[in-house]
């Protein structure tokens, strides 16, 4: 059946407009509920679907798994090229029978990709969003995940960060560091909020340092909302007078704790119709229960 007669609302030439009350994320789900096959696009990011099963997920704002694998200095960026020109295969899959990189370790790199661009895209509600039919993701495919999951990560993960700091215009706005600075003698700090404090110049966002890092970005919002709770980074003059109203309480410096570094994997589902993989499943509750003690 043609998507304009099944969705309405969706249409390669008369594209949806995104509202507060209808995100991409309600659209994905609508469109994973009909077993479409294809990509939802918008102002922010893509989202890839085969019979309903998510793909991949690309945004504008997270670092993607070409950037993850060669910031991360598991491989360089000719490399990836000469795999991929030597192939003739999308990313995912040269980089699959090249060997370079362990099957466990690159599906664990994609999903961690997939999770960040999920949490930074389906939640966007404002411009057009279309679908084309029969589009497939330009890096390839690991393993589907399933939309119902990968929502619900990317609810666990917005309210992990609330409850830590709840300032969600840190997440895209230039940091710097707090003045005065706090006293931090005696605070043990991860290496992954070392490496944000000395990112932090007032120009680079969250995501900005991410990116220069070679960090997943959720990992990197965590260690920022942490490191604001603690007084050590803050947004410029200009956006804390404008958000003062709704400046939390700071807890004490020795109050809050040290976050290990980490990658999150995500959701991931089996092709099974859009089932849930209960083996994976009970492991994110797993994660979500660790994360939510780090």
């Amino acid at each position: 059946m043609d998507l304009q007669t099944r969705s309405p609302l969706v249409s390669r030439r008369r594209p949806l407009l995104l509202t507060p009350d209808r995100t991409l994320g309600d659209v994905v789900g609508m469109l994973a509920a009909e077993r479409r096959t294809g990509a939802v696009q918008c102002t922010t990011g893509v989202v890839h679907l085969y019979e309903g099963a998510v793909l991949q997920v690309e945004s504008v704002a997270a670092p993607d798994l070409p950037t993850l694998l060669v910031r991360s200095g598991r491989l360089t960026e000719q490399d990836l090229l000469d795999l991929v020109g030597a192939t003739g295969l999308p990313l995912l899959e040269a980089l699959s029978e090249s060997g370079r990189i362990g099957r466990g370790m690159l599906e664990l790199c994609h999903l961690t990709a997939v999770s960040d661009a999920a949490f930074l895209a389906l939640p966007h509600d404002s411009g057009p969003v279309r679908f084309q039919p029969g589009v497939p993701p330009r890096t390839g495919v690991i393993r589907p995940i399933d939309v119902r999951t990968l929502r619900e990560a990317v609810a666990r993960r917005r309210a992990l960060l609330d409850r830590i700091w709840p300032c969600p215009w840190l997440d895209s706005t230039p940091l710097r560091l707090s003045t005065p600075a706090p006293d931090a003698a005696g605070v043990r700090w991860s290496r992954g909020q070392r490496a944000v404090v000395h990112a932090a110049d007032g120009r680079r966002t969250p995501l900005d340092i991410a990116r220069l890092l070679g960090r997943p970005a959720f990992a990197t919002l965590l260690d920022v909302r942490r490191l604001a709770a603690a007084g050590v980074v803050e947004s410029s003059p200009e956006i804390i007078a404008a958000v003062a109203p709704a400046m939390p309480v700071r807890p004490a410096l020795s109050a809050v704790p040290t976050l290990r570094p980490t990658v999150l994997p995500g959701a991931m589902g089996r092709l099974d119709g859009g089932s849930a993989d209960p083996e994976v499943a009970l492991l994110i509750r797993l994660r979500a229960a660790l994360e939510a003690r780090l």
